[in-house]
């Protein structure tokens, strides 16, 4: 799948996107700095929420797990992200911000109003959270929009992703993205499964990341070496910073690492060819067993056993040729503790 100037899945280098969500606190400077900030990682993608909050949960619902400390009073989800959305004008400017320093900014809409926007804004991909994985109607419009969809299972089964795949597929948007995710905030690592990338990979043959609520980046790395196509982490300038996905975020620091190993992952997996590296011939050479005289052989005398060991350097004739040798005369002289050569052999 192309997802801006990368290609997603197969044997390419996992993409790494800085997920900002509603770690700017509701603040059009916050936001910009956390854009420059993962511009600065190394991450491949920046990434926002967009949504108003009466469209994406009830005035009246309330959960102690997902909400703030405000002036020792509980927040309402609602009330939380009242205070967190921004405005289509600040979406504006932070685009605008992101095309400026040269970084892909996408964002995750939560109704069909956000995804209209976000298209007016010019994304060039949609990434939907998990939540919305049963909500298949909201599915089928944003794949009509006929841009690249990366979609977050967290809290479904097999069978739910299919349902959600078909209906992607039934408005003809085959450029889908999965996120293995575990929906919890944050995610103990117990929990991960990350056996769950391969086994989604063979089961719908589409490219599969991961999305990690976990605090460590650990989880995030291993992912990586089990081939996660896309790695989304939870990104914020300080942990300490008051919110409910900052204490499961990483910081530009941990990013920065993060960026690194993915960088090493990438090229320490290679080609799956086992072949000798032009890297280990030196150490051949110091190093790997070949065939030596134990004693000085003359030119015209035997090949036994009782002439030659096998030792290192491998300079001479490998040690599975032993039974071929044997018996062979000496073409010319050998001195003792010298490596035997095919050329010191007569053909007889």
């Amino acid at each position: 799948v192309k997802l801006y100037n990368y290609t997603v899945g197969k044997d390419n280098p996992t993409v790494i996107i800085a997920e900002i969500g509603i770690n700017h606190n509701g603040d059009i400077n916050l936001a910009k700095q956390l854009i420059k900030e993962a511009k600065a990682s190394g991450c491949n993608i920046a990434k926002l929420q967009t949504f108003s909050a009466g469209k994406r949960v009830s005035k009246t619902a309330k959960s102690a797990k997902y909400a703030d400390k405000t002036l020792q009073m509980e927040e309402t989800t609602y009330e939380m992200f009242k205070r967190l959305e921004l405005s289509f004008q600040d979406h504006k400017m932070l685009f605008d911000y992101a095309k400026e320093i040269d970084i892909p900014l996408m964002s995750t809409p939560f109704s069909e109003e956000d995804v209209d926007a976000l298209c007016e804004l010019g994304v060039k991909a949609f990434k939907i959270a998990s939540f919305d994985i049963v909500n298949l109607p909201f599915l089928k419009y944003v794949a009509s929009k006929g841009l690249p969809i990366i979609l977050s299972t967290g809290m479904s089964g097999m069978a739910e992703i299919e349902e959600a795949l078909d209906a992607i597929a039934s408005e003809g948007n085959k450029n889908v993205i999965l996120l293995h995710c575990v929906s919890s905030y944050p995610a103990d690592p117990k929990d991960a499964n990350l056996r769950a990338i391969a086994t989604m990979k063979k089961a719908f043959k589409v490219p599969v990341g991961y999305s990690d609520h976990s605090i460590s980046t650990l989880i995030s790395i291993m992912s990586m070496t089990l081939g996660a196509s896309v790695l989304e982490r939870h990104f914020t300038l300080d942990k300490r910073f008051e919110g409910s996905d900052h204490i499961l975020s990483s910081t530009p620091d941990e990013m920065r690492q993060l960026v690194e190993s993915r960088n090493i992952i990438y090229s320490s997996l290679g080609t799956g060819v086992k072949r000798k590296k032009s890297i280990e011939y030196e150490t051949i050479n110091k190093q790997r067993k070949s065939i030596f005289a134990t004693k000085p052989i003359k030119a015209g005398d035997t090949i036994t056993l009782d002439n030659i060991t096998i030792k290192g350097p491998g300079h001479g004739i490998l040690p599975k040729y032993i039974q071929l040798i044997l018996g062979k005369k000496a073409f010319r002289n050998i001195g003792a503790d010298s490596p035997l050569t095919w050329d010191d052999l007569l053909a007889s």
